[in-house]
């Protein structure tokens, strides 16, 4: 592959970018877990929440919660420690993660990031 480079230009437009993507149930006995976190800056509080489905989308559960975090990450963080918590209280060692923010995901795949 001499020769190829990789093209690393980014560019922004200033039209939405649509992605198509097929959702797919998950296998019985699974459980997907959708958490998210935000921080308001004005109030100095971030607020995380999480939902629990099972392999047909139904609910089993919700949580919510404030925490006096300096960060939106923070929040992000706290809310998959939360889920993780919760699904394993529940007995739930089937679990489909999702969540939305890459600087999550690698900290959850290599720890030693987090100081």
């Amino acid at each position: 592959m001499q020769g190829i480079k990789p093209d690393l230009t980014v560019s922004r437009s200033p039209w939405p970018q649509f992605v198509i993507s097929i959702w797919h149930p998950l296998v019985i006995g699974w459980v997907k877990i959708n958490s998210d976190g935000a921080w308001k800056h004005a109030k100095g509080v971030a607020d995380f929440g999480v939902v629990f489905r099972d392999f047909k989308g139904y609910v089993l559960g919700t949580f919510s919660s404030n925490i006096d975090i300096l960060s939106s990450v923070a929040a992000k963080v706290m809310a998959v420690i939360v889920a993780i918590e919760l699904a394993w209280v529940r007995d739930w060692k089937h679990i489909w993660l999702e969540i939305d923010s890459s600087l999550v995901l690698d900290y959850l795949r290599f720890p030693l990031l987090v100081r």
